[in-house]
């Protein structure tokens, strides 16, 4: 192997050196073998030792791999991927040093094996990724899959423009590569322990692929980079993603369904847990791409979100939205917390209908879901919106639960600030076609809670607090049918004069009933909703 003599030319820092820094190398007389010497160790092939199965293992060093990052490893390293695979599979070894790289395909049987303070270095620019637009990629493969600890850096900054001290994300061109490391149409993907920073946009994203493992990444992204989604699940069935953590500008673990082919579009027995989110835009969500199609069996259970940036706070630790066609149904959510939320929980079901060429498009349907144990700070920054629940006048957004929620909110809103003399005078558009947003709406008419054309709905177990009162009432419910509504408290400075009719507005709603009554066991007075004991 050759040995630099240029002090820590293998270091991660080497990176501070000069480019034109020469590199003096002693080539030991046994280096001329070197090209013969990795191909036979590569082709160790899946040999037996009592009983037990044991894979090739490349060094991408024995390929010719630069390990100060000045020269390109591509070459060196994508012949280790397939010297790996032709030996019937293995581990490819990412020593330590830091290796500078454009596309690489991964390819069946392999594991990209970074050790600690290994780093993979995107390039620098758009052209550079060539014949596709992401650093690593497998495409119809099996037994895949990447393992830390080491780190892949991209270089997002190289792909927007700065703005000093933003109150908004960076604007960025059209090119950009997408998503930085892929996996499409794989089986059996594992992503375990790896460390990916500042992607240009979408980081990591499986697409079209069956059991899925991702577990102890980290993603740590420019916080105002836009379009930076963390992980990307895209049409996938049976994924676990679980011990995450995730610093990004954009949503951090979202599902989808893009397939132009509405027969490919199934995201099926999904769970994401214990994991720890930070973003300004939403934690866990489903959609926005939500083509005709189905996402059923989602977990979300026992993580951490937080905003992203105190001038806006986090749009939403969760949201699921159907606006293309797809039916959603069977989902549950335990044990969320998230400080800074706009609006803990949004649920849209519109009718933008991309993909779709019937017109007008058909929408979807959300159904079956059950949302319990979340908790949420106020938002200090920007707006907040409470919890919304939308659908739309011809479609079916049914049997949705929420249980045992605490809602901290800022309050504070006035006749003012709503523009409306009258609470009951504010106008809320049905928007069917827009982009889901949190803020889409404008103004809501409730602190607390808004549903609107909802089949079956219950409310158990509620807690709202406000740190100052509101003039709107708690809970308004619109066009909502078979409602269960049982100990949703509300409690804010001066609540004492207010009435309990003055704190749920129910409109088109046929046979729901509201019994509000005071609280007298607490410290803190307030007032309890309810249809049902």
């Amino acid at each position: 192997r050759e040995t630099p003599l240029l002090p820590s030319a293998q270091s991660p820092l080497a990176a501070a050196l000069p480019p034109s820094a020469p590199v003096v190398t002693v080539r030991p007389m046994r280096s001329i073998l070197r090209g013969l010497t990795a191909s036979l160790a590569c082709f160790a092939l899946v040999f037996t030792v009592g009983g037990a199965d044991v894979g090739a293992s490349c060094n991408i060093l024995d390929y010719g791999a630069d390990a100060t990052g000045r020269q390109w490893s591509t070459p060196a390293i994508q012949k280790a991927i397939d010297a790996c695979n032709r030996a019937g599979g293995g581990n490819v070894i990412f020593p330590r040093g830091r290796f500078r790289s454009n596309y690489l395909e991964l390819k069946s049987n392999v594991t990209l094996q970074f050790e600690p303070e290994s780093f993979l270095v995107a390039p620098l620019t758009y052209g550079e990724y060539a014949p596709f637009k992401s650093l690593i990629r497998a495409n119809h493969a099996e037994h895949v899959g990447l393992r830390g600890p080491g780190v892949i850096m991209g270089q997002g900054a190289r792909f927007w423009n700065l703005v000093p001290n933003p109150t908004t994300w960076h604007t960025a061109p059209n090119e950009r590569p997408s998503p930085l490391v892929q996996f499409k149409y794989c089986r059996d993907v594992t992503v375990d322990g790896i460390t990916i920073t500042n992607a240009p946009s979408w980081t990591l994203s499986p697409w079209g692929c069956t059991n899925v493992t991702i577990r102890n990444v980290t993603i740590l992204n420019d916080i105002y980079g836009p379009n930076t989604d963390g992980i990307d699940l895209c049409q996938c069935q049976d994924v676990v993603v679980s011990d995450c953590r995730i610093v990004t500008g954009d949503d951090a673990i979202v599902i989808k369904n893009k397939s132009e082919i509405p027969a490919e579009n199934v995201s099926r027995n999904i769970t994401v847990t214990r994991c720890y989110l930070t973003t300004p835009s939403y934690a866990l969500k489903i959609g926005t791409e939500s083509r005709v199609g189905i996402f059923e069996n989602i977990s979300w259970t026992d993580c951490r979100t937080y905003a992203g940036t105190v001038a806006w706070g986090m749009h939403s630790p969760l949201a699921i939205e159907s606006v293309d066609g797809a039916t959603i149904r069977h989902v549950r959510v335990a044990r969320i917390t998230c400080d800074g939320a706009r609006s803990p929980i949004f649920i849209r079901l519109g009718n933008r209908g991309t993909g779709q060429t019937t017109s007008p498009p058909r929408p979807g349907s959300i159904q079956d879901v059950v949302i319990e144990d979340v908790s949420t700070t106020p938002n200090v920054g920007d707006r907040e919106f409470g919890i919304q629940i939308h659908g739309v006048r011809d479609g079916t957004l049914a049997n949705i639960i929420l249980r045992r929620i605490s809602m901290a909110s800022r309050g504070g809103v006035t006749h003012r600030h709503l523009n409306v003399s009258d609470v009951a005078d504010l106008t809320v558009p049905e928007q069917e076609e827009r982009y889901p947003s949190v803020d889409m709406f404008g103004w809501i008419p409730a602190h607390g809670i808004y549903c609107r054309h909802v089949q079956g709905l219950t409310l158990e177990n509620i807690d709202l607090q406000l740190a100052a009162t509101d003039v709107r009432p708690a809970l308004v419910l619109d066009d909502v049918r078979d409602v269960t509504v049982r100990q949703l408290q509300v409690v804010h400075p001066g609540i004492e004069m207010r009435s309990g009719a003055s704190l749920h507005r129910i409109v088109n709603s046929p046979g729901v009933q509201l019994s509000p009554r005071a609280k007298t066991t607490a410290a803190k007075p307030g007032w309890v909703l309810s249809n049902a004991e």
